[in-house]
């Protein structure tokens, strides 16, 4: 008989730091949420649990499907192949006009929610016959050490690794998963400072164009949209 999930049933985060006094500061992206005892992050994947980052979103997929890479869009990376494509539950912006809102304004169901392991998403990417990954939908780095434990295992197994992304993460969260293998990645930009200011909360767009500098810098393929 299956058994409810908590919080302390998923993995602790490496990207964290403890600030003392129970409080503990998220590494993920800029946002760097500083979170007390039972608190949630602003993405609703990353809960403090005695004093520790649990990333209660680990495994808990929204969406899994073959696309071709265009649809991304990756344009001049890999054409003509396809990218088993896949989302997880909530993001760190929270934009009026996400046209996945069912995705992103959602918080993972850490109790009954189905979990894929990585090794079935890439047993699911090579059975369909597609030649890479791709996690897109919302934003993939909510869900960064299930994408660091997926990307290693498809690359052992030929695979490509893309994300589209808000581009928000900061600059351990990019280059972990460059370590592992990110081959390619859309960074979305949102509009200018007016835009990312009224609508998503007084964020710095030039943090995105650091860090698709970082990620050329780094090798990674790199195209954004507007």
């Amino acid at each position: 008989m299956l058994k409810p999930r908590s919080a302390k049933d998923f993995p602790v985060s490496s990207f964290s730091v403890d600030l003392g006094s129970g409080y503990v500061m998220c590494g993920v992206c800029e946002r760097r949420c500083l979170l007390k005892e039972g608190e949630k992050g602003y993405c609703g994947n990353r809960v403090n649990v005695d004093g520790e980052i649990r990333v209660i979103g680990y495994g808990i997929l929204s969406a899994i499907e073959s696309r071709p890479i265009e649809i991304k869009p990756l344009f001049h990376f890999w054409p003509n192949s396809t990218a088993l494509t896949f989302s997880n539950w909530g993001c760190n912006f929270h934009c009026p006009w996400c046209q996945n809102y069912h995705l992103s304004f959602q918080t993972p169901d850490i109790k009954w929610g189905k979990t894929y392991s990585p090794e079935k998403i890439v047993k699911m990417a090579l059975r369909n016959g597609d030649e890479g990954l791709c996690a897109s939908f919302n934003e993939p780095t909510t869900q960064l050490e299930y994408l660091i434990d997926v990307f290693k295992l498809a690359k052992k197994k030929g695979l490509y690794n893309t994300i589209v992304s808000n581009g928000y993460m900061t600059f351990s969260a990019l280059e972990a998963l460059y370590e592992v293998g990110l081959d390619g990645l859309n960074f979305d930009i949102k509009g200018c400072y007016e835009t990312y200011n009224k609508f998503i909360g007084a964020l710095d767009p030039m943090i995105v164009f650091r860090n698709a500098k970082r990620a050329l810098d780094l090798g990674i393929h790199v195209e954004i949209v507007y």
